[in-house]
C-alpha cells in the first residue's frame, strides 16, 4: 500500500516536472486560474510589467482587474461566454498584449480551470503599422510614376493641352462613352489611346476603325460582324465584328460624322442595350465595350441640318463626356 502511494506520488512529481518543462519552453507567458480567478500556476517567463508587480500563486486576477491593470480580464470573458476568447489589451506601460483564454470543464460541464496565454505583440503591432505606412507610400509613388509615364506618351506645353490631359486622366476612372471633337491632325486618336492606356480597361483590347474610310455598305458588317453565309462572298465561318473583338475593351469610332443615319440607329441600340446583332443573324450578342467617338465635323450643326441623328440619339449618348 505504501509502495503504491509512493509510486503514485513519484508519477505525479514526474508529470508535474514534465508540465513545468513544457511551460518553460513555451514562447507565450502562461497562467492558470480557477473559476474564482485565483492564480494556480504560471511559467517562469510570465510577464510582470503589465501587472505593475510580480504575479504570485494565490493572487486573484479579478482583484487585479479592479486596480485597472486589465479591464476586463480575459478570464472574466471566458466565464461569461463559456468558450475560448482572444482579446488585445494595452498595459499601463503602453504595451499591446494578446490574451487568449481557454476554459477547462469538469464532468458537470462547469468551468474548472482557465488556461491563459499572454503574448507581447507591441513590436508586431508597430511593424504592422510601419508596413501599412510603407504600402501607402508605395501606392503614392506608384501613382506618381503612373503620372510620369502618362506624360511620356504625349508631349505638350500649352495650358490648354494640360486641361485636356487632366480630363483624359479623369475619364480613365469611368466606363462611359466619350466624344472627341477637333480638326484633322490635332491628335484625336492619340487622346483616345491615352484614355484607354490610363483607364479601367487598360489591360483589355483597343481597336480603332475609320468610319469614313469604309464604304457604307461594308461598314455594318465590319462593326457588327456577319453570320455564316450572310451574303455572297462571305467567309464560310462568318466573321467577328469590331465590337465583339473589342469586348471588355475600348473601340474608337473615328470620323463618326461620316456614318450613315441608318447605321447610327443601330449604333444607338448597341449603346443602349449593350448588344450587337451580326449581319445575317437574328441572335443578339451581349458585349461590354467603351466607345470613344471622334470627328472633325460640327455634329450639332449636322443635327440641325438633319444629316446626323438628333441629340436624343447618338449625340446625346456621348454628350456627358465630351470636349472640343
Amino acid at each position: 500500500m505504501v509502495e503504491e502511494m509512493a509510486m503514485e506520488i513519484e508519477y505525479v512529481k514526474n508529470l508535474n516536472a514534465d508540465l513545468n518543462a513544457i511551460l518553460a519552453s513555451m514562447y507565450d507567458e502562461i497562467v492558470v486560474v480557477n473559476a474564482k480567478g485565483d492564480v494556480l500556476r504560471y511559467n517562469e517567463h510570465f510577464i510582470t510589467d503589465p501587472w505593475g508587480s510580480v504575479l504570485k500563486v494565490g493572487d486573484n486576477l479579478f482583484e487585479i482587474e479592479n486596480q485597472d491593470y486589465f479591464s476586463p480580464t480575459v478570464a472574466r470573458l471566458v466565464l461569461e461566454k463559456k468558450e475560448k476568447v482572444s482579446i488585445i489589451q494595452e498595459s499601463n506601460a503602453g504595451k499591446n498584449i494578446l490574451a487568449t483564454g481557454n476554459p477547462v470543464f469538469d464532468k458537470e460541464g462547469h468551468i474548472h480551470r482557465i488556461v491563459i496565454a499572454f503574448r507581447d505583440i507591441t513590436e508586431t503591432t508597430q511593424l504592422k503599422s510601419e508596413l501599412q505606412e510603407t504600402k501607402a507610400l508605395n501606392k503614392r509613388f506608384q501613382e506618381e510614376l503612373k503620372i510620369l509615364k502618362r506624360r511620356e506618351k504625349i508631349i505638350y506645353c500649352s495650358s490648354e493641352m494640360e486641361q485636356v490631359m487632366t480630363k483624359v486622366y479623369k475619364l480613365g476612372e469611368f466606363h462611359s462613352s466619350v466624344l472627341i471633337m477637333g480638326e484633322s491632325g490635332v491628335g484625336k486618336e492619340l487622346i483616345a489611346q491615352s484614355i484607354h492606356r490610363n483607364g479601367l480597361r487598360a489591360q483589355q483590347p483597343f481597336l480603332s476603325i475609320n468610319c469614313g474610310a469604309i464604304p457604307a455598305e461594308l461598314l455594318e458588317s465590319e462593326l457588327f460582324g456577319y453570320a455564316k453565309g450572310a451574303f455572297t462572298g462571305a467567309h464560310t465561318k462568318g466573321k467577328l465584328g469590331y465590337f465583339q473583338q473589342a469586348d471588355q475593351g475600348v473601340l474608337l469610332l473615328d470620323e463618326i460624322g461620316e456614318m450613315s443615319t441608318d447605321l447610327q440607329v443601330k449604333l444607338l441600340r448597341v449603346l443602349q442595350e449593350g448588344q450587337v446583332t451580326p449581319v445575317g443573324s437574328a441572335k443578339p450578342i451581349a458585349i461590354d465595350v467603351q466607345i470613344i467617338a471622334a470627328t472633325n465635323k460640327n455634329l450639332e450643326k449636322m443635327v440641325e441640318e438633319g444629316t446626323f441623328r438628333s441629340s436624343s440619339t447618338v449625340a446625346r449618348q456621348t454628350k456627358s463626356r465630351r470636349w472640343a
